[in-house]
Formats: C-alpha cells, structure tokens, sequence
C-alpha cells in the first residue's frame, strides 16, 4: 500500500488506549503513573515491563525493549508497520486510505478548506462583535448588563450579538466574497427550500468557541427574551462539522487556561454563561463541555492544564446526573475531581452572585470526591427499598467502581456499598469487581474466543508471535566505535551533523533528566519554560534540541507532547540510541514526587539550574578579568558583572533554602 498520511497515524494514536491495547497480552497493575506487568519479550519473575499511558510509550527495564503503540503490535505480533496500523485503525474506526499523488493533492485541499472555514468564522465573529458594541440595537449590551457581565469580561471571550433580522450576517459575508453556500457549510446559515439561505442565529448573544490556539471554531447563541418562545429554542449552537466535533473541545478554555495553571486547579460547569459570569466574579478557572456528557477528549484536552478539577454542575436532577456521567472519564485520566454541590435550583451563576466568593471558598473547601459523591446518590435510595431497587443500586455501584483502579480506594468504597446495603463483601463479588480482575477475565474471554475461532478454521489457536526477532544493539565496550546502522548511511544536512550534536553516550545530569520528567507531566510548564528561554540552563545540547523539539511539535499540531517519539527521532538522526534509551526509562520510572509537590519540585529544579548556569557564567567572567589589561574599562565592566551575578546567584540560593525549609518545616 502507499504511504499512510501522518494525521491519520496521529488520529489513529489518539484514539487508541493503550492500557487495553497491551492489556489484551500481559496483566498491567497500577504503580504510581504507569502500570507494570512481566515482559513478554523476554522470560522474567520480577515484572519490569512499563507503561505510560499518557505519552503513548512502553519501556521494558530487563530486556530493553520499549516504543509506541504500533511498535509494540510489530514486536509481539511480527507485524510490518503498515500492518500494525490498520489492525489498530480497524480497531478504533479510523478509516486508511492508500495515498497517491491525487491523494496528496487531496491533503492540500483539505488544508485549504480547513484555513478557509477557520476564515469565515472568525470574520463572523468579529463582525457579531461588532453588532454589540457598535450596533444600533442595545438589546445585546443591556442583557449582559442585567446578568452582570462588564465589557472587559465580555470582550476577554469574544462575546458578540446577532441582530434579529433573517439575512445579516449572509449580506455582510457576501460583501467579503463568501457565498452562500460556503456560509451554510460552516455552520451561519440554513437553507429554506425557496427562500434560499437565511442567518441560523437571530436576535441572539453570540458565544464563539475559540480553540487553545485561538482560532474560531463554532457558535452558541442565547435568546436574549426569555419570554419570546418564537425566537425559538433558549440556547442554540453551531452543528458538527468536519472540523468541529463539539465532544473536543471546552469551552472557555482559551481565555482561563492561565487562571487553571495558576489556581492549580479547573472548575467545571455546565454551561457557557456559568463561564463567563464566574469570569465576571473573578473566578477565572472555569470550563464547561457545552451541555455535552464529558467526554475522553475533553478530559485529555484539560489535563494538559491540570489534573485537579472541582465539578460544579447545577443543583437539580440533571445536573446531579451529568456529574455521574462525568466520573468514567475524570477517573480514567486519573483526575483528582471533587463535587462542588450547588442548592437545589442553583447554579453557580446564581450561588456566587447570591451567596459571594466566601461562600464559594467554603464550598470548594466543602467538596467530596466524585466517586464518593457518586456511590452516595446511587445508594441514597436503597434504605427502606424493595429488593429491585436494591438490586439496581448495586448494579450501577458495581458499574461505577469498575473504573476506581486503586486497590485501597476500591475497597474502601465497596466496604461501604456493603455497609449500606447491610450485605458483607464477599457476597457481592458477583456485582462488584476490581478493574484489574475484570481485565483478566476479558482477555481470557477474548483468548478463549479466538481460539474457538481458530480451532473452527484449523489454525493454530496461539497468537503469532515473530519467528525471529533481532537481537537488540548492545551499547559499545570501552575504546570501541558505536555500531551504526545502515538506516542512517545517508549523509545529515549540516545543521543536523555538527560536531557538538554527534555526542558519544553519556548520562543526562541529575537535575535536568528530573526536568524532563517533570515537563512531561506538566504539559502546560513546557511552553512556560521554553518562552522564558529556559533551554540556556541546560548544559547537554541533546536536551535543549529534543524540548525545542517537543516545543514546536506542540505548537504547531496542537498536540499533547510527544518526548519519546521525538527523541527515537533524534536518536536514529544522530546514530544516538543512548539518548533514547535515557528518555524511555526517565518516561517510565517511578517519580520522586506527588501531585501534591510536583510543582514545587519544578520550581526547584529550575532554581537548581539557574544556579548551574549563574556559577559557569561567574567563572567566565572572573576569566574575563584575568584576560585583559588591569584596570581596564573591560576589567571593570567584567567585574560588575560578576558581582551581579554573585548577588544574584546569593539571592536565589536562600530562595531555594527558604523552598527546602517550608517543604520540611
């Protein structure tokens, strides 16, 4: 077949998980952010097979082996890696398509597309602000006036007003060269059968969703008359289309994902004017899934800001639901989600506009766990109850734990299943069951069926295997050359071959193989770190290159960051398989932190490495002094900038100690 094009390899990786993936081969437990099983490349008592589930990678710590999710179905299975990936696309739905030069050109227009519906969206948007602010008619302005919503508030969101008339925004649009049609497929305007096309959002606040990057991606539009039932539904939003897949993306996001990094925390709510008015209260963390149940993506999407997250659905019956809804995804992404329960008829529009911010704090402070919050409503209702709801209760208690992977939280929680239902332990092992023992009992269920499968059609029932597999590289005895593989024969450009980038093998210093490690849980601190030119603080060239790397690849895919994919990439460029081997096992091995000092433990380290970096450049500069003639202006010049430094390397050595002692303290 042709070349697969790479945002298929991508989406195909996306969608894929790669617990089940590997756990249809080996048993994986839990230990700390990864998960652990013997390897099945190699015979082994003591497990030492690794996965990290949220960059994509496994690192076997006793044979060596390690890589994605493709590598590893080429590695157990023998497949080639066309094979891998339509056995995986066929798994997750993604269609493959051979591609071809026609294909290619196909890819362009796509782009094309993709640029023009971004364009028409977002001249749209600001042409929906400008009806507010500058229009004739105020409705739009007094209704955000009523609801407390100030201009600045507003504008941070990019909030616009759509007149209440049938043809505005296709005349304004036509005016700029776009016809109607395009308007329709980007989701403005429908059409009316012989009226043609008229404006999809009238006499409507406009709430553009904006995407992480900044881009227009959609609309919702809010009746501003609650009484004007003509108008048509309360809310209404922009329709799917095949660049907008609402269950993707959050909104808000944009504008409070910096209030998310700095409160350590998001706050989801329900809808998008709960956003906006915590926004206007001061509460500048908050995002909602646009009345949508949270999704996988979303919950990806938000982790790349934080894993602690406060769910503050509305208090009625449905917003009770939709927190119930919302614990499979949050507790899969290993989320630490707590319930911000409102009053009944609340939300937290209302709670914080009525109640203030002090009532808020306590609220937040008052929050119980999701699955605790979510055991309590599904067994609240079994006291007293006949023996079906009972049964049901229990049915959905058990569906609800499947997901609770942690050995002490799950028992904890089912002890007290039993305590309510006044049943013991033991005598629900049919209803409730540890995630990892339900894992075990599918992957015999699916071994069992294909062999059922296989003896049906005179196979052999045992999963193919690769006949043989190459040994792996050993690294170099002392005085000898690094084998290099034929794979890299082709000559580098010389951007690439320079002398300082051709490295023997060496280990990464202490501090910034810790740094690597703590940016790869921390998403959200790479970019923060690179834009503040953190990269001179680093003393090994490879690191600098690899997190520039990573840096761009985030940036312009708009893609979690890939470490390990992109240091296989140098490594092979380099003939450097040290540096892979490195960034696999750092990728994979147990953290010296928690949740609770991860980022103290990035502030540490940068201070370490600004420290690093402050004494070379003292030295430099004392040999600066020795160099020139005494009493020079030069001599003078290298010596205030020495004692600058001193003092500053001074200062941030008690900022440090200070760290160290509260840490302790």
């Amino acid at each position: 077949m042709g070349r697969i094009p790479e945002d298929i390899i991508n989406e195909i990786r996306d969608r894929a998980d790669m617990l089940q993936v590997v756990g249809d081969y080996v048993q994986l437990k839990k230990a700390g952010a990864n998960y652990k099983a013997c390897c099945p490349f190699h015979s082994e008592k003591t497990p030492s097979f690794n996965v990290n589930p949220a960059q994509g990678f496994f690192k076997c710590f006793g044979c060596g082996e390690g890589g994605n999710i493709f590598t590893f179905l080429m590695k157990i299975e023998g497949w080639s890696f066309p094979e891998a990936v339509q056995h995986l696309a066929k798994r997750v739905g993604v269609d493959v398509p051979e591609t071809s030069d026609e294909e290619s050109e196909a890819a362009r227009r796509k782009a094309q597309a993709r640029a023009l519906y971004h364009d028409i969206l977002e001249t749209a948007r600001r042409w929906y602000e400008r009806q507010l602010w500058q229009g004739e008619d105020p409705v739009g302005r007094d209704y955000l006036a009523e609801r407390g919503i100030d201009e600045e508030t507003a504008r941070a969101f990019g909030l616009g007003y759509a007149p209440n008339a049938w043809t505005e925004v296709l005349s304004y649009l036509g005016t700029r060269k776009i016809n109607a049609e395009l308007v329709e497929r980007a989701g403005l305007a429908i059409r009316g059968g012989r009226s043609g096309f008229y404006d999809r959002f009238r006499g409507r606040v406009m709430f553009p969703v904006i995407d992480i990057w900044g881009k227009t991606l959609a609309f919702g539009g809010r009746r501003v008359f609650d009484d004007d039932e003509k108008a048509g539904a309360k809310y209404i939003n922009s329709p799917e289309t095949r660049f907008y897949r609402k269950g993707s993306e959050l909104y808000g996001l944009a504008a409070t994902k910096q209030g998310i990094r700095s409160a350590g925390h998001a706050v989801l709510v329900e809808g998008n004017f709960d956003v906006i008015a915590l926004h206007a209260q001061g509460i500048r963390n908050a995002v909602s899934p646009m009345g949508t149940a949270l999704t996988e993506r979303q919950v990806k999407l938000l982790s790349r800001y934080s894993k602690h997250v406060f769910v503050a659905f509305d208090g009625d019956d449905a917003g009770r639901a939709a927190v119930i809804k919302s614990l499979p995804a949050l507790v899969r992404q290993g989320f630490d989600a707590r319930v911000v329960e409102m009053p009944p008829g609340e939300d937290p529009d209302s709670f914080v506009r009525g109640r203030g911010m002090e009532a808020w704090e306590r609220a937040l402070g008052q929050a119980r766990p999701i699955v605790a919050y979510a055991l309590d409503e599904v067994m609240g209702r079994v006291e007293g109850a006949p023996i079906e709801v009972r049964v049901q209760a229990l049915s959905e208690a058990g569906e609800l734990l499947e997901h609770v992977t942690e050995e002490i939280a799950w028992r904890h929680y089912a002890q007290e299943v039993s305590r309510r239902l006044e049943i013991p332990l033991k005598q629900l092992g049919g209803y409730l069951k540890h995630p990892e023992r339900l894992r075990e009992q599918e992957r015999r269920e699916r071994q069992a069926r294909r062999q059922q499968v296989a003896a049906a059609m005179g196979q052999d029932p045992a999963p193919r295997r690769p006949e043989a597999r190459p040994e792996a590289p050993r690294r170099p005895e002392a005085g000898q050359e690094p084998q290099e593989s034929a794979r890299h024969d082709a000559p580098l450009p010389e951007f690439l071959s320079a002398p300082e980038l051709r490295v023997q093998p060496k280990p990464l210093p202490i501090a910034e193989a810790r740094l690597l490690q703590v940016l790869s849980d921390l998403p959200g601190r790479l970019v923060e770190f690179v834009d503040e030119n953190g990269c001179r603080l680093l003393s090994d060239e490879r690191l600098v290159v690899l997190i520039e790397r990573v840096y761009a690849q985030h940036l312009e895919t708009e893609r979690p960051p890939e470490y390990a994919r992109l240091a296989e990439e140098f490594s092979q460029e380099h003939g450097d398989p040290d540096l892979f081997s490195q960034v696999s096992a750092l990728l994979c091995a147990e953290r010296p932190y928690n949740d609770e000092t991860i980022e103290r433990t990035y502030s540490e380290i940068v201070i370490t490495l600004q420290l690093g970096w402050l004494e070379q450049e003292e030295r430099a500069l004392l040999e600066i002094e020795r160099s020139v003639v005494p009493g020079s202006q030069e001599e003078m010049d290298a010596l205030i900038r020495r004692q600058e430094t001193i003092k500053l390397r001074r200062e941030l050595d008690l900022q440090y100690q200070r760290k160290r002692q509260r840490a302790t303290g």
